[in-house]
């Protein structure tokens, strides 16, 4: 969990307004790796393959959280 950390590139999913609804619906999706949630606008996002391990940005009110690790062949990122 990466708090006030998020990844752009994610696809917008709604309908999850708790980050443990979001995080639970990203676990149910074959191909979903993480999840930025904003708590401010209650907006969950799904990260595949393709953006999952990117380098995470400042995000006031977001949290990044991994429901897999990166593979060793992805680029680690620094937390802030």
């Amino acid at each position: 969990e990466f708090p006030g950390l998020h990844i752009k590139g994610g696809r917008h999913v709604s309908g999850f307004p708790v980050v443990t609804s979001c995080v639970y619906a990203c676990s149910l999706v074959r191909t979903c790796r993480a999840v930025d949630f904003n708590k401010d606008d209650k907006s969950c996002w799904f990260h595949d393959s393709s953006t999952a391990c990117k380098q995470p940005t400042p995000k006031a009110g977001c949290t990044h959280l991994k429901l897999f690790s990166c593979d060793v062949i992805a680029e680690p990122f620094q937390v802030p």
